[in-house]
């Protein structure tokens, strides 16, 4: 197996006949598409559909697909926003 750190975006990638997601998988810029191992830390990323993770697994191929067993992962948080002195910084850059 091949250990990664990856970031990007869950998306589902399959769904059963009432529209419920069965399996994710992580969408990053530079290599593509990995499936998710359903495993314990698997299934929490499901709450995590549709935003932008950062993680750490292992990786193997089963059939074509590239399957992540997940060891860790965590949220990227959006833009730091914060309101000082009447100006708006958003994530280190500042506007009046």
């Amino acid at each position: 197996m091949i250990t990664m750190r990856g970031k990007g975006l869950i998306i589902p990638v399959e769904w059963d006949e009432k529209g419920n997601v069965l399996r994710i998988a992580i969408s990053t810029q530079g290599e593509g598409e990995y499936h998710i191992d359903p495993d314990e830390k698997g299934e929490a990323l499901k709450a995590m559909i549709r935003k932008e993770v950062d993680l750490t697994g292992e990786v193997r191929m089963i059939g074509r697909k590239k399957v992540v067993k997940v060891k860790a992962f965590h949220l990227v948080k959006d833009w730091d926003v914060h309101c000082k002195d009447n100006y708006l910084d958003i994530g280190g850059m500042k506007a009046e």
